[in-house]
């Protein structure tokens, strides 16, 4: 007898009672009887079904969206600003409107050339004041012609330091207010106290000054320096005219060496602060046309 080939049988399991059953290939298709119960089985195709090609993959492009603040487009990298919290700028800090943001500049740069023109009237008045007082210390005492122009010098002096004074607050409030509309992050002065920090006493001796340097680093100015020596000019010519105040009745001569040192302090005073303005102003005027020429 020749030996089965399991290769030639199908093996197939009753539904009823799980009885393995070995049936031909022959058998394929067809129904036949469980030995053990008499269920009926249907002798399965053992041919797999043909399964459906895969669909074709279909490459699909991301496109990511443009995101406003990257600091690393190259769109922005054109429109980088002079402030220097600023960056990103031109999107810089959420919701900016440029239109806002560039008529605060246009502004500032009224103010800054009223705020000048101003201190160099000042700066004039201190000049022929300190003529004045250079005569009567070379005299070495009080004469009438000279006394008379010396009123009427500190009269005009006194009204000029107002007026450029308020012109150049104003224009401080303005430079302040500008970077609080554009800067990310939130300045340390708000516009008001960066101005009403001059009228509290013993605050008004250095807070100023911290609320001029904040505007000009913010900005990106470059004139730090220029910052410190000139309220450290003004501060200490302040001190000194107060002390000269009390030598009035001491000495003519000592009288006259005060005087002159606190108008040459004023004047360098004023030199310094003009060139703060303009540093300040020009930054900020550039930032305002960089938003303008932005492609985005």
């Amino acid at each position: 007898m020749s030996k089965l080939n399991p290769a030639d049988f199908l093996r197939v399991k009753c539904s009823n009672c799980s009885k393995t059953i070995r049936a031909p290939k022959s058998a394929w298709g067809k129904t036949g009887k469980c030995p053990r119960c008499g269920t009926r089985i249907k002798v399965p195709n053992p041919r797999p079904e043909p399964t459906p090609a895969p669909a074709p993959e279909v490459a699909v492009e991301v496109v990511e969206p443009e995101i406003a603040n990257d600091v690393a487009s190259s769109s922005h990298e054109a429109v980088a600003s002079p402030f220097a919290p600023m960056t990103p700028q031109v999107a810089g800090k959420t919701g900016v409107d440029p239109n806002q943001v560039s008529s605060g500049i246009k502004v500032l740069q009224k103010r800054a050339t009223v705020s000048v023109w101003l201190i160099r009237i000042t700066i004039l008045m201190f000049l022929t004041h300190l003529v004045v007082w250079w005569i009567l210390y070379q005299i070495g005492h009080w004469a009438q012609p000279y006394t008379m122009l010396q009123f009427s010098v500190t009269i005009a002096q006194i009204l000029s330091t107002i007026l450029s004074a308020v012109f150049f607050l104003r224009w401080k409030h303005q430079a302040n207010a500008n970077l609080q509309s554009a800067c990310d992050a939130p300045l340390n002065y708000s516009p008001g106290w960066c101005c009403g920090l001059y009228f509290i006493p013993i605050l008004n001796l250095f807070r100023p000054m911290q609320a001029m340097n904040e505007i000009q680093s913010r900005s990106k100015a470059g004139v730090g320096l220029m910052v410190y020596l000139w309220w450290g000019c003004w501060v200490l010519g302040g001190l000194i005219a107060q002390a000269s105040l009390k030598a009035q009745r001491v000495m003519f001569e000592r009288l006259c060496t005060m005087t002159i040192f606190n108008l040459c302090l004023a004047i360098f005073a004023g030199f310094f602060l003009i060139r703060i303005i303009k540093a300040v102003t020009e930054k900020q005027r550039r930032y305002g046309q960089a938003i303008h020429s932005d492609p985005a």
